[in-house]
Parts: C-alpha cells; structure tokens; sequence
C-alpha cells in the first residue's frame, strides 16, 4: 500500500515537460519516422539543455545576448518585404513584458527571454534602416552637384573618394535628392578638406548591386552609410562659399584639423618618402606615397600595412599603450599613485579615432573600444562577463 501511495504521488506531482514528453513518445511508436524524428528531437532538446545550464552556471548566458540579437537582424534582411515599425514596436515591447513577467520561472524567462532578444535586433535593424532612409537614383545622371565635404580618403596624390553631403543636384527635384553622394575625384585638387563647399560636374550611377546572388551587396553597404549614389568628377570640383557647414559635419572638423597638423610635422621631421609612408601609418594619409613606393611595398607583400582596418587598428593601439604606460612608468609617483594603464588606455583610443574618423576603421574602433576601454572603466574580464569558471 505505501509503494502504490508513494507512486501515485510521484505521478501526481510529475512535470508537465516530462508528461508532454511521454505523450509525444507514446504518439511516436505509430511510425518508424515519427520515432527517429523523436529520438533526434530529444537528444538535441537534452545536449542544448546541458549547454545552457553549464553556461549559466559559468555567468556567460548573457554573452549569448548579442547572438540572439544577430540572429533578429539576419531575420530583417529575409524578410521578403518591409516590416512595419509600429507592429515590431508593439510586438517587442509585449515580448519584453511577457519576460519580465515570466522571470520567476526559469525555463519560461529563458524562452521568452530568447525571443525578446531576437525581436530586438530586428525591431534595432528596422529603425536603423529608417533613420538612414535616403533617395536612391534609379538612373545615371550627369549634372552639377554643390555640397560639403563630409569626408576624404586619398589613394594617391591626385586620386581622392569624397563623401559629399548635398546641398544642390542639377535635374534631380529636392525631395528625390539623396542626402550624401560618393565621387571619385582624379584630378590635382589642393585645398579641399572636410567642412569645404565645392561645386563641380559630376557623373552619377545608381549604387552597384552584388555580383552574384548571395554576395556582397555594395548599394546595401553604401545605404546604410547614407549614400544614394556614386560616380565620379568630370576635373577638380570647384571650392565655393555655401555659408555654414551643417552640424553632422562640423564636429569632424577640428579632428582633422589636428589629423593635417599630425602629418606636417611628421613630414617635416621625416622628410621624403619615410616622412610620406610614417605619415600613412601614424594619421591614414596615403596621398604622398609615390606609386613606386606602393608597388615596391605590395611586391614585398607589406602593402597591407598601409590600409587601415582592425588589424592595422590593433597593432597600433597596443603599441601606443605599451609606449605611454611604460612612459608613465618611469615616474615612480605616478606609477605608484596614478591609474597610469587607464591613462595609457585613454591615449590608445585617442590615437583610434584619430584613424577612424575620416576612415574605414570603424569596426576595428569598435573591437578596441570593448577591450581598450575595459582598463579605463574597470576590469575589462569582469565588465564583459568573461570570468572563469
């Protein structure tokens, strides 16, 4: 009588999961597919389980946070139209309620917490997306476009990509004009530098598409930098007098006003091809190297020194904090009472936006930031939630 009491009970009390997952093997046994679909379900539902329960027992679940949300911004880019921005507003919004609601239940928070996050990172992707909003051109177009200059990268000395914010595009009506364009100038062109209005012919594509299906998309990068189209300058542009620089231009201003003084006096320190190439290294500014020194550089397989991306970015910021904290170092009173990393910390990333403000580095940025700026907040293993087990 006290088995068959105590079975009962067992049975009484038992969860819901493990009678749903009874029921759903009692069904299984009617077809040999059924049943290899479960068995394969179940392993996978334990191992991820076991995944999940050491990751939290490790404090790293909420690493997995960015994960989910990627995983909403890949969903954006499938959907097979646009979304609309309220209803993943409200939906989000319910989701996030719904978790903190469900919170004292651990498996439901988990679930509900995974698909808030998800959510998110669509509902982040469709705002972004609203935010660059800009005309496209749907056709070439040539005519005259007067605008500032937003930002310049130079290839070679008379070789200059310009990112122009527009002011004024001939035969294209105000409300189809795209905010920014982005021209190819290969033509002498002293003088020019952020925050200049210039006025010059132009001739002008709709953003490329990627070459084949499932590539790179260049009109989708392009996009999301606020560009609409691209092309390039029949000459030199013309600088002009438009009046004031807008605001989303002139905070770049001074930094590259300080970028400019930071090469002159490299150069006038190194003079010659060494200043030049030092120069590139130090600020991102290429436009002095002769093309023999970018041909004997790229035969010798050391051309991508030149070019500044995350690890060029990563090079350079470990060595300018290792140079200022043993710098610092040297002073005992400062070694001994000063956050001295913190402060060489501080310089690494200064020298980082210096490269990436006018220049392609931003995801290199971004990656120092989180490490570099781990030492000038706290410990960077703690604040990321990286301890060890």
């Amino acid at each position: 009588m006290a088995d068959q009491a105590a079975g009962k009970q067992q049975e009484d009390t038992a969860s819901p999961a493990a009678e749903g997952d009874r029921r759903f093997l009692v069904a299984a046994r009617r077809s040999p597919l059924a049943l290899r679909f479960a068995v394969a379900w179940q392993g996978l539902r334990s191992a991820l389980g076991e995944t999940l329960e050491k990751e939290v027992e490790r404090g790293r679940a909420a690493l997995w946070t960015p994960v989910l949300i990627a995983i909403g911004i890949l969903l954006y880019f499938g959907l097979p139209r646009e979304p609309s921005l309220a209803a993943l507003l409200a939906i989000a919004i319910g989701t996030v309620v719904v978790t903190t609601m469900s919170r004292r239940r651990a498996a439901m928070f988990r679930l509900w917490f995974a698909l808030a996050a998800i959510l998110v990172g669509l509902t982040v992707m469709k705002l972004r997306t609203e935010m660059v909003s800009t005309p496209v051109l749907a056709e070439e177009q040539v005519g005259d476009l007067t605008g500032w200059v937003e930002s310049i990268e130079q290839f070679s000395a008379n070789v200059r990509r310009l990112v122009v914010r527009v002011e004024t595009l001939e035969g294209v009506e105000p409300a189809a004009t795209p905010r920014k364009v982005r021209i190819t100038v290969r033509a002498k062109f002293d003088g020019v530098r952020v925050g200049s209005a210039i006025d010059g012919l132009v001739s002008l594509q709709p953003p490329p598409g990627p070459v084949m299906p499932g590539s790179y998309d260049f009109g989708r990068a392009l996009y999301y930098s606020g560009i609409g189209v691209s092309g390039f300058s029949y000459g030199a542009p013309e600088i002009i007098d438009l009046g004031g620089v807008p605001s989303a231009i002139a905070w770049k201003v001074p930094i590259e006003a300080f970028r400019g003084a930071v090469g002159a006096r490299i150069e006038a320190a190194l003079p010659g091809e060494t200043g030049q190439i030092a120069n590139a290294l130090i600020t991102g500014d290429r436009g002095g190297i002769s093309e023999e020194a970018t041909e004997a550089l790229r035969r010798s397989g050391l051309g991508h020194i030149l070019t500044i991306f995350g690890l060029h970015m990563a090079l350079v910021a470990g060595a300018v904090f290792a140079f200022l904290r043993g710098l610092f170092a040297l002073s005992s009173s400062l070694a001994l009472r000063r956050p001295i990393k913190k402060w060489a910390a501080v310089g690494a990333l200064a020298h980082c936006c210096l490269l990436s403000c006018a220049l392609r580095g931003q995801r290199g940025d971004a990656a120092i930031l989180h490490h570099v700026g781990g030492d000038v907040g706290g410990d960077t293993a703690r604040s990321a939630g990286l301890q060890r087990p």
